[in-house]
Order: C-alpha cells, then sequence, then structure tokens
C-alpha cells in the first residue's frame, strides 16, 4: 500500500505534491522532506493522497503505525536488488 501511495504522490504535480505535503503532520525528524513522498510517515502518506482526491481525513490505527515502522521505504531502497531480465 505504501508503495502505491509513494508512486502516486511521485507522479503529481509539484502543486499537487505541495497541497498534499501541507497534510502531513509528522514532519519533525531527520528524515522528513515535503518534496519527496517516501520519507513521509504511511500516515501522512493516507493524510496527502486523500486530501488530493477530495476524500478528507483519516483517523489511522495505531497498529498499523507500528507496522509502519518496522521497515522504513528508505531502508528497502538501499538494499534494493532488480531481477535480472
Amino acid at each position: 500500500m505504501e508503495a502505491v501511495l509513494i508512486d502516486f504522490l511521485q507522479q503529481r504535480s509539484p502543486q499537487d505534491l505541495s497541497q498534499a505535503a501541507a497534510q502531513c503532520k509528522q514532519t519533525r525528524g531527520p528524515w522528513y522532506d515535503a518534496n519527496d513522498p517516501a520519507t513521509w510517515a504511511l500516515v501522512d502518506l493516507m493524510r496527502g493522497v486523500r486530501s488530493l482526491l477530495g476524500l478528507g481525513d483519516v483517523d489511522i490505527p495505531e497498529n498499523l503505525r507500528e507496522w509502519r515502522n518496522l521497515i522504513h521505504p528508505g531502508a528497502c531502497l538501499k538494499n534494493y536488488k532488480p531481477e535480472r531480465t
């Protein structure tokens, strides 16, 4: 789910990305970059995409937040090995 949200946001215009980033609430810390959705918390990815789609805010269950914190997308990308074609 997180990858789909990141892909969606990365394909949006700079104006849309700014609008989505304005919905982010977890902006403190060394990893957050408003211009890079891959650095956003899952809850903020969901808030940003929902705002762009006009769906309003959402209350994210705590267990989903805990699951997301197990593996950060930035850490996954560092260890990513593409399949040979």
